[in-house]
């Protein structure tokens, strides 16, 4: 057999025994392993959500994605609230309304925060509801004083106009000057400061 023959069948040989042992796959040392997905982000949907009532929940969603923006699957996410004491948040990302108030949640994986959803725990008011508390029905009615500094649900501000009002720390409201009708009838610019009390 010619050398030349011979030459040829070792470079034959020497292919095949390449294409056996080859790589076999696209981790490192041809393991065939897959290059592990690394967090770049994680974003919790939705950013914003108002509860209407104390123990109304929300589901919110967080999702990881590489930095190319491609979603990884199977993530386990940590989640937090910034005030438990408004709304707190289980493992799988639910959020219960503990009192009125508001809280950020936050998803965590990967050693990468999300960004902050905004959870606000308000009391729902029905504007379909209206209760006439006090006052007169007609128009430019004079102020029924009562006597100083003492509470009478039969005092009633007169009409008026551009006063200064202000709620303090104890829910008091206060109400003070504009222009409008005094005890007598006048009108003109007022003086007097009211203060209202809330019912129980």
């Amino acid at each position: 057999m010619s050398r030349r023959v011979l030459t040829r069948m070792a470079q034959l040989a020497a292919v095949s025994i390449l294409g056996a042992c080859g790589d076999g796959g696209t981790g490192p040392s041809g393991t065939g392993a897959a290059s592990p997905q690394v967090i770049a982000s994680v974003v919790v949907t939705p950013a914003a959500h108002t509860l209407l009532s104390l123990g109304e929940t929300v589901q919110l969603t967080a999702t990881a994605r590489e930095a190319s923006g491609n979603t990884i699957s199977g993530t386990t996410f940590t989640w937090s609230s910034s005030d438990a004491s408004v709304a707190t948040v289980s493992s799988s990302g639910l959020v219960t309304a503990v009192t009125y108030g508001s809280a950020n949640i936050t998803a965590a994986a990967g050693g990468v925060t999300s960004n902050a959803a905004a959870v606000t725990v308000a009391q729902a008011v029905d504007l379909a509801t209206w209760t006439w508390v006090s006052g007169s029905t007609s128009i430019n009615q004079p102020g029924v004083y009562g006597t100083q500094g003492v509470a009478s649900g039969s005092n009633t501000p007169g009409a008026r106009s551009g006063a200064a009002s202000w709620i303090d720390a104890s829910g008091n409201l206060w109400l003070f000057g504009g222009g409008g009708i005094d005890a007598a009838g006048s009108f003109g610019d007022l003086n007097d400061l009211w203060r209202g009390t809330p019912g129980n």
